[in-house]
């Protein structure tokens, strides 16, 4: 994931090292070619896509001369990858930890019920770090460092890994907090004082890791270091083609409204992450299901709520659990609350 000063050209016969822009750096980090210009980008679509597609056919000049122009921005500039599914017979679903702020008991109880039922796959949808300290708003009390959340967070996820052989993480908006503050330190010099901050906690460090350019949330990963760590660079996920794990930037007072929008516009059952609420239904059409599965931190340690006090509804702890069987082989869902309050839609599925 991290990159160097100098990438080798992907084009065919092109031994030529360059210095990538950003906006390569970020097609590295996910895998994809970058070439040192825009030729190498035709050829490359050349051989990859045959010569025929650059041939003149039927109609103007200018026709062609937009085909080949096409080819070369999708060489250069290629579509993002598609939404990721996974397919799994039992998981637990959980959202907003927000590490240092995680409810004890609400991960006590999480722990218990999949020893109980041997659940093997965790999906965090966002928020799992809280980063109040990088936050915009305003900061009203000594609030933990950035090396203090990402060691919380490591130490919990290694608690998670001893019961669990697969967390599927996204991010949210609180996870991003840390992506946007790590692009203005980057331009600065206390970018420097950052990476000397984080060489304290890192052995050993990588010399990759002085690059300044590096993502933030694959930084997260690397402080993290867990094989059985399954980060998300975006914050969707499709579970066994029927439910998708979303963290939506919307947000409404009543639950599951968003939810509800969601699965309109996507047509497939939506878990929502991030408001906080806890409560099931269905969508319009009455075929798929509609959940916000709560959240897992500690309310009472939330500095927010104390300082902006609102009229939006009571937070609910508490997290969801997908299950696979002969009657519903795509899963239904059943909402645990730290209340000792239980949803299901296993009925519905049923009739």
């Amino acid at each position: 994931y991290l990159v160097s000063d100098k990438v080798l050209c992907h084009g065919s016969a092109c031994p030529v090292e360059f210095t990538p822009t950003k906006q390569q750096r970020i097609l590295i980090a996910s895998g994809r070619p970058v070439y040192h210009n825009p030729q190498c980008a035709r050829d490359a679509c050349k051989v990859r896509h045959g010569k025929r597609n650059l041939l003149p056919t039927k109609g103007s000049r200018e026709n062609n001369t937009f085909r080949e122009m096409k080819l070369e921005v999708d060489a250069l500039y290629p579509p993002l990858p598609e939404r990721p599914n996974v397919l799994i017979s039992r998981s637990i679903v959980s959202c907003c930890w927000h590490v240092p702020f995680t409810s004890m008991d609400s991960l006590n109880l999480l722990l218990q019920v999949a020893r109980k039922e041997n659940i093997k796959d965790l999906i965090i949808g966002g928020d799992f770090f809280d980063l109040y300290g990088l936050s915009r708003f305003r900061v009203y009390h000594e609030h933990p460092t950035l090396v203090d959340e990402l060691v919380m967070g490591a130490k919990i996820v290694k608690l998670l890994a001893e019961q669990f052989d697969r967390i599927h993480l996204m991010p949210g908006n609180h996870d991003l907090r840390i992506a946007k503050t790590f692009y203005d330190l980057s331009r600065t010099d206390k970018g420097k004082q950052m990476i000397d901050v984080l060489r304290k906690v890192i052995s050993p460090v990588p010399e990759d890791l002085a690059d300044l350019d590096v993502s933030a949330w694959q930084l997260i990963e690397f402080v993290i270091g867990n094989p059985r760590l399954k980060m998300y660079r975006y914050s969707e996920l499709m579970v066994n083609n029927k439910w998708l794990v979303i963290h939506p930037a919307n947000y409404s007072r009543q639950s599951p409204t968003v939810e509800r929008a969601l699965s309109a516009k996507y047509r497939t059952s939506v878990i929502g992450c991030g408001s906080h609420a806890m409560s099931m239904g269905f969508d319009l059409s009455g075929q798929d299901v509609v959940a916000s599965i709560g959240f897992m931190a500690d309310a009472r340690k939330l500095e927010y709520l104390k300082v902006n006090p609102t009229t939006l509804p009571v937070m609910n702890g508490g997290f969801g659990v997908l299950r696979t069987d002969e009657d519903s082989p795509q899963g239904w869902l059943q909402l645990v609350s730290t209340g000792n309050r239980l949803m299901t839609s296993r009925k519905a599925f049923q009739k």
